[in-house]
């Protein structure tokens, strides 16, 4: 039937899993016939979802293909264009069928390197974030960004981009080295594992094995190398932590807190729960990029010191020249040092000025438990917008929602964060 075409004008339903033709009736056969038809024809109508996976199966068999490099790309054809009209799960199963459809029929690099696109994206990350040294500050800052949300609103990144990204390499090499020290393996816990793997090719699908791959390694990338066997095949690659975005918008908020502490920069966070050598870690991570930046800042004299004598005669006979007769006949006075004074403090900034008045008013009214109502009337404003501009303004001191509405939909100062606010506006 791989090439048989029909022209039906009856539709029949069919709902089954793991549909074959023999399990099919003559009518329900016909029907599937005349949408593959359509399809062969450049058209795409929806029909049930089990005759959609028929045709799937066909394609994972070479069935109306004349090679696999043609199975391929009617696989992507219709994950692209008729997927999305069923539900979620099929487009998930033809992602994981055309990675094993790869393997088994040994397609070309090219491919391979389409399919397995996201994993390969996440093997890159991994590696960058396991060698740091061999890439750009702003590159581990990128590969950061795409696993966790903290970033977003981060403060000191928002402030000094570039110093931000240079203080994260180095607490984050300070955290790698904590398997050297404290055989403590953050990335291990909180990213990913190495784990070996082993899966049945097309598994969820309907296939026969007619013949066993050539090949015995197929090797997608420096991490992902696959050992084929006639129905199997195993690989020992990276897998995410589970809630590894959690994990890591903790440490990221740890490395902003304590960056904030020992630079006296914004408001103070509340510290969240990390591991106590983690944090160690990040201290001194802190620390070690306080001295590269003091090293950097100080300033570098090259002395050529073989003509040191030449330099010190030169200056003699100069400085001889320049003398009047009475300065030379004069005592040479000892010079006073000049006694250092102390640099000014910077002048604190006002909390005041982090809110505009009406801001201001909500607040303070909010801590005072005083009524808010008369004034927003009588200025014409919404609880609601005035809220959300209080709590955007303030992220960036706090880290966090301020103010929140009630059951009663009536703004109330998020207790946590009272003391705070009392401090700044009180």
């Amino acid at each position: 039937m791989a090439d048989y075409e029909d022209h039906y004008d009856a539709t029949y339903e069919l709902k089954r899993y793991f549909p074959v033709y023999h399990e099919l009736t003559v009518h329900q056969l016909r029907t599937y016939f005349t949408w593959r038809t359509q399809l062969r024809q450049g058209h795409f109508p929806v029909t049930s979802t089990s005759y959609a996976y028929l045709y799937i199966y066909e394609l994972l068999n070479n069935i109306g293909v004349a090679s696999p490099d043609e199975g391929y790309e009617k696989l992507i054809q219709f994950r692209d264009k008729c997927a999305p009209s069923y539900h979620s799960r099929m487009r998930d199963l033809l992602d994981l069928w055309l990675c094993d459809y790869v393997l088994y029929y040994e397609l070309d690099q090219q491919k391979a390197r389409t399919i397995f696109a996201k994993r390969l994206t996440a093997d890159q990350d991994y590696q960058i974030l396991l060698h740091p040294s061999d890439d750009s500050p702003e590159q581990l800052l990128t590969v950061f960004k795409n696993h966790s949300t903290y970033l977003k609103s981060c403060l000191l990144l928002k402030k000094s981009p570039k110093q931000f990204a240079e203080l994260l390499k180095v607490v984050w090499q300070q955290i790698l080295d904590l398997r050297q020290t404290s055989q403590f393996d953050y990335f291990n816990q909180a990213i990913a594992t190495r784990v070996s793997t082993s899966h049945t090719y097309f598994r969820s699908a309907v296939f026969y094995f007619q013949k066993p791959p050539r090949l015995k390694t197929y090797q997608v990338d420096g991490d992902h190398i696959y050992h084929l066997g006639a129905r199997t095949c195993s690989s020992n690659i990276y897998y995410p932590v589970k809630h590894q975005d959690k994990k890591l918008n903790t440490l990221l908020h740890e490395i902003d807190r304590l960056a904030r502490e020992s630079f006296h920069l914004g408001h103070p966070l509340k510290p969240r729960q990390l591991n106590s050598t983690v944090q160690q870690a990040i201290l001194t991570g802190i620390k070690t990029y306080q001295r590269i930046q003091d090293e950097k800042r100080r300033p570098r004299v090259t002395l050529n010191l073989d003509s040191l004598d030449q330099i010190r005669t030169d200056a003699s006979l100069t400085r001889e020249s320049l003398l009047t007769e009475e300065e030379k006949e004069a005592p040479t006075a000892p010079k006073e040092e000049p006694v250092p004074q102390p640099s000014p403090e910077p002048a604190p900034a006002s909390s005041q000025s982090l809110l505009n008045a009406d801001e201001t008013m909500l607040v303070v009214a909010l801590l005072k438990n005083q009524s808010w109502q008369q004034y927003l009337k009588d200025h014409h404003l919404m609880v609601s917008i005035l809220v959300d501009q209080i709590n955007e303004k303030l992220f960036d001191e706090i880290g966090d929602t301020v103010i929140e509405f009630n059951a009663d939909n009536q703004p109330v100062i998020v207790e946590d964060y009272r003391q705070d606010l009392e401090q700044l506006f009180l």
